[in-house]
C-alpha cells in the first residue's frame, strides 16, 4: 500500500513538471521523463501543425532517416494524424487497423522497416485548437500499447496542453516557436461557421463546413486530401455527436443554426 502510495505521488509530481513546462524542448523532455517509467524506452516526436504539413519541433531517440521519411511522404498520408485531428483523442496503431486508410497506406510496414512495431499518437491544445501532435513508438517485442497506456498518453497531453497555454499567455517562447504556434492556431480556420462548429475539432469543423456546402463525401475526400471512408466515419461519428440520423439531418441542424453565415 505504503509503495503503491508512493509511485502515485512519484507520477503525480511527473505530470506537473510536464505542466510546468516553460519551452518546447523543455516539454519535450518533461514528456519523456512522465511516460517512461511506465511505457518504457521508446522514440518520441513532436510535430506542430502549422503551414501545409506537420512541422518536427522536438524528437528523441527517433531515427533521422524516419523522420526524414515522414517529412517527405508519410506526413501528408497520415491516417492516425487525421484521426487526431478529427477526434481529439489519442489512438494507437492497434486501433487504426479497422481503417481502411491506414492498411493500404502501408502503414505498420513503415513503423516495421524502422525498427518499431507499435506507435500511439495524442494531441496537444491551445484554445481548444489541436496545435501539435505527440507520436511514441516501441518495439515490436515490447508488445502493443494497453488501454492504460493510451490513458497515460492522453493525461500527458493535458498536461502538455496546460504548459503550452500558459506558455503563450505569458509569452514565454522565442519568436520563432511563437510564430509557429500562431500559425498553427490559424490555419484554416472557417470564415463563417455555426458555433457548434467551432467546438469541433479540426478536421471534423472543416468536414461539416464543406458537407454545409453541398459536397459529396468523394468531393470532401478530395478537397482535404483523405479518403472517402475516413470521411465516412467522421459524418457517422457527427451523426451520433449530434442525435441525427443521416448527413440530411446534420446538414440541416447546422444551417438552423442563428449563428450560420455571422
Amino acid at each position: 500500500m505504503v509503495e503503491h502510495s508512493t509511485q502515485l505521488v512519484k507520477a503525480v509530481r511527473r505530470y506537473l513538471t510536464l505542466a510546468g513546462s516553460r519551452s518546447v524542448a523543455a516539454l519535450g523532455e518533461n514528456l519523456i521523463s512522465a511516460l517512461n517509467p511506465t511505457l518504457g524506452p521508446g522514440a518520441v516526436a513532436i510535430y506542430l501543425l502549422a503551414g501545409n504539413q506537420p512541422e518536427l519541433v522536438y524528437s528523441h531517440e527517433a531515427p533521422e532517416g524516419l523522420l526524414k521519411e515522414y517529412d517527405r511522404v508519410g506526413s501528408t498520408n497520415d491516417p492516425m494524424l487525421d484521426h487526431v485531428l478529427g477526434t481529439g483523442v489519442p489512438i494507437d496503431n492497434i486501433a487504426m487497423q479497422h481503417q481502411p486508410d491506414w492498411l493500404v497506406g502501408g502503414n505498420d510496414e513503415f513503423l516495421q522497416k524502422w525498427g518499431f512495431g507499435h506507435c500511439m499518437a495524442g494531441p496537444i491544445l491551445l484554445d481548444r485548437r489541436v496545435v501539435a501532435v505527440v507520436y511514441i513508438a516501441r518495439k515490436k517485442d515490447a508488445g502493443a500499447y494497453a488501454r492504460v497506456e493510451l490513458e497515460l498518453l492522453e493525461e500527458a497531453c493535458f498536461s502538455a496542453s496546460l504548459a503550452l497555454e500558459v506558455m503563450s499567455a505569458q509569452e514565454l517562447l522565442d519568436r520563432k516557436d511563437r510564430e509557429k504556434i500562431m500559425d498553427a492556431r490559424t490555419r484554416k480556420e472557417p470564415a463563417k461557421a455555426p458555433r457548434a462548429v467551432v467546438l469541433l475539432p479540426p478536421r471534423a469543423a472543416q468536414v461539416v463546413e464543406l458537407l454545409c456546402g453541398g459536397l459529396t463525401n468523394k468531393e470532401i475526400a478530395r478537397e482535404l486530401n483523405i479518403s472517402a471512408y475516413t470521411v465516412k466515419d467522421h459524418v457517422s461519428a457527427l451523426c451520433q455527436r449530434f442525435e441525427v440520423s443521416n448527413r440530411t439531418e446534420l446538414v440541416h441542424k447546422f444551417m438552423l443554426s442563428e449563428a450560420y453565415g455571422h
